[in-house]
């Protein structure tokens, strides 16, 4: 096909030809929907302005159990045909994503999605939030409540199990629950929320630009997965019929529907699950400038974009409002069944997944989306258009408001209460692109956030029956041909015009001051950075009437090195000992605590004062001694060593809980004069304090003491033996 000019009045007329019956959507808030006129008018651009909506949504919810709805509830992931309202539904169960609920008083909850990026933080939305200032968030401290549900179902999954919605909302029947964690459903109260400053600008209008958040939640999720998060752009790619080649999977809870019917029912507080293709990394007055024509909106920071294909566009029954704002085909399987899929309400906030590596990996979170452009068209249904914040363009600022830091010790001994002895280590959720491949790392430069402004790719397009006009945001082209984006008769030919005699002249992004600096300043813990020192390890919820963040902290011992805590009481999420050369000695009188679990792959732990640990100690390896106590619920030793007492002194260590010694584990017990070294299991809460035993036992001389004829020891009574060797 050759090359041709065309006017822009003439394209608009030719493409609005064939869906001027329809109608055009005026530009309108979602609940004051405004009809235009369906005669088009000339201008600049192929539809009139539609204005792109927040996705968050508000429901009423009665004690009882059922709701009503107050606020138009809107749909969150819609399924493209024949797949059904059922079918989307995700049927696994705690994934890491999860639902915000804002209890917002008289019976009204805000709703949104969020993604759980390690066991204390959630990234979101901000706009599901800014309404009123971090600090007013968290019922602990009398703030507004707050909370997120990470099961598929957060109702009641049959007749007479815990509802953990209503729990948390109103109390269970013994009035408890209310605001509270229910770790065994999965539901987490937050107490600090933190969102990005830029989404409180006027031009922002709360969600197109700085929508992003974080909610640090009371509890460690110990036992829900977490989700890496990536912080490289990704590059532009050649863009072909099947758009840009980056697969992508959403997820969010909210009402149902359909590509055909779009919105069809009020929130069932269930995920649902769909798939997409990235259609373009490119800003909204690109987007705009194209589609609706006008001046410049100024909105120049980019945003990830996806669309709602019709798997039959471009055959008999198809949508006549699918014009595939961005060039691609519908999503399916390999069987070739639909996957595709689109956000709406409900939704904001939840996570957009690129799913082209082995290792999934989070690139931006929700923020809006244009529910339709036309008059006659379904809100969400196919045609429909998503926005997503890039975490790129924020990554820095998530790791400034991230509260839970990865941390180590520097190299040689020292005290657990010295500052100078510590260092913070690289996030294991912070990924970017190395060689085209994800690895554990950060940016060398600062997040441009609003400023982020270059790299855009993918294609803005507008298609009829008959002809199609695409705009290659990377290169600038506007490419004309005369069959639909799709089709089998696709790329026979093409016609190119430049965008210098289209419609999209004078909005092409412009490059802006970056104001935040072009490295990246001194590590310290407050900016989240690795390699900061300069603080001890030891949990603080935060202070919202004071405006101070929380801290938690999640250890490991991997320099050489012993650390000696002794004099202090220290909290904190887990402990982690993972190398020979590395030590822990807690002295007698100090106390350790982790609120999820201790893991010992190496090395040494001398326990002399108290570890307690809520989850269970597994000794994967390496010795334990001490004359102390250890409280879990289960120690559990697989090829590991233990001491009472020390290697040559004689001890008494307690667990306060349950042991197992499986078949590769070791227990040395030192003999005196009418005394030997004892491992005490007791019962501790719920623990009942049974030992099942197995490997070796090693009996040795206390020092300065002699085996005589006729010692002797005396084995557990009860629980199970099974020793193999005993020496």
């Amino acid at each position: 096909m050759q090359s041709y000019p065309i006017s822009r009045r003439a394209r608009r007329g030719m493409l609005l030809a064939s869906v001027c019956a329809a109608g055009i959507f005026q530009a309108a808030p979602v609940s004051a929907q405004v009809e235009a006129s369906a005669v088009p008018v000339a201008g600049t651009g192929f539809i009139d302005a539609v204005a792109p909506e927040s996705q968050d949504s508000g429901l009423n919810i009665t004690q009882a159990g059922a709701y009503t709805v107050k606020v138009s509830p809107e749909p969150d992931i819609l399924i493209a045909n024949p797949g059904t309202t059922v079918s989307a539904r995700d049927p696994n169960n705690v994934t890491g994503i999860g639902q915000m609920i804002i209890d917002q008083g008289g019976g009204f909850v805000g709703l949104c999605t969020g993604t759980l990026i390690n066991p204390r933080t959630v990234i979101f939305a901000a706009h599901c939030v800014n309404e009123a200032p971090g600090t007013d968030y968290g019922a602990a401290t009398g703030g507004i409540p707050i909370g997120f549900g990470f099961e598929n179902n957060l109702r009641a999954n049959a007749p007479g199990e815990t509802d953990e919605l209503i729990r948390w909302l109103f109390g269970g029947a013994d009035g408890t629950g209310q605001y509270e964690t229910n770790t065994a459903q999965s539901f987490y109260n937050v107490n600090h929320v933190a969102y990005n400053p830029y989404s409180l600008e006027p031009d922002a209008q709360s969600f197109l630009y700085g929508d992003v958040a974080l909610a640090t939640l009371d509890t460690p999720a110990a036992d829900v997965p977490t989700w890496a998060l990536l912080f490289s752009p990704l590059p532009a790619t050649d863009v072909t019929a099947d758009g840009t080649g980056y697969n992508v999977g959403i997820y969010g809870y909210g009402s149902v529907g359909t590509g055909e019917t779009g919105q069809t029912g009020g929130s069932d507080f269930r995920r649902r699950a769909a798939e997409n293709i990235l259609g373009a990394l490119t800003d909204l007055e690109t987007f705009e400038g194209f589609l609706f024509g006008g001046a410049p909106n100024g909105l120049t920071q980019n945003l990830y974009f996806l669309d709602f294909d019709d798997p039959r566009r471009g055959f008999s029954g198809a949508s006549v409002f699918d014009f595939n704002a961005f060039r691609d085909n519908a999503r399916t399987a390999e069987d070739g069944t639909p996957t595709e899929g689109i956000t709406a309400p409900g939704d904001s906030g939840g996570p957009l997944i690129l799913q082209n590596f082995s290792k999934q990996l989070v690139i931006g979170v929700l923020s809006g989306g244009y529910s339709r452009f036309f008059n006659g068209q379904a809100p969400y249904s196919y045609g429909a258009v998503s926005f997503y914040q890039p975490l790129y363009l924020y990554w820095d600022w998530i790791a400034e408001n991230n509260p839970y830091h990865y941390v180590g010790t520097k190299t040689g001994n020292g005290q657990w209460t010295d500052a100078n002895h510590w260092v913070s280590t690289l996030d294991p959720a912070y990924m970017i692109l190395s060689g085209g491949q994800p690895v554990n790392g950060i940016p060398t430069t600062p997040g441009e956030q609003i400023f982020g402004t270059d790299g855009d790719f993918g294609q803005i397009c507008y298609q009829t029956t008959d002809l199609s006009d695409c705009y290659d945001t990377s290169t600038g082209v506007e490419t004309v041909t005369g069959d639909p984006i799709g089709t089998a008769g696709n790329n026979a030919g093409q016609g190119q015009v430049t965008a210098a005699g289209g419609f999209i002249d004078g909005i092409a992004p412009e490059a802006q001051a970056d104001g935040t600096g072009t490295v990246l300043p001194s590590a310290t813990l407050a900016n989240g950075l690795p390699g900061a020192t300069g603080f001890v390890p030891d949990n603080s919820d935060p202070d919202n009437t004071a405006g101070t963040a929380a801290r938690y902290f999640d250890v490991t011992l991997a320099a050489a090195g012993t650390t000696t805590l002794s004099g202090a009481d220290i909290t904190i999420d887990r402990l982690t000992i993972g190398t020979a050369d590395a030590g822990l000695v807690i002295a007698s009188g100090a106390s350790l605590t982790t609120l999820m679990n201790t893991t010992q792959f190496a090395g040494l732990n001398q326990v002399d004062g108290t570890l307690t640990t809520i989850g269970d100690y597994s000794l994967m390896g390496g010795g334990l001694l001490g004359s102390g106590r250890i409280n879990a619920p289960y120690l559990t030793s697989v090829t590991g060593q233990i001491a009472p007492g020390t290697t040559t002194t004689v001890g008494t260590l307690t667990v306060g809980g349950n042991l197992v010694l499986a078949s590769g584990s070791q227990l040395f017990v030192n003999l005196g004069d009418g005394t030997s070294d004892l491992l005490s299991v007791v019962a501790n809460g719920t623990s009942l304090g049974t030992a099942d035993l197995g490997g070796s036992v090693v009996f040795s001389p206390a020092s300065g003491y002699s085996v005589k004829a006729g010692d002797g020891i005396c084995l557990p009574d009860r629980g199970r033996r099974n020793y193999r060797d005993i020496r």
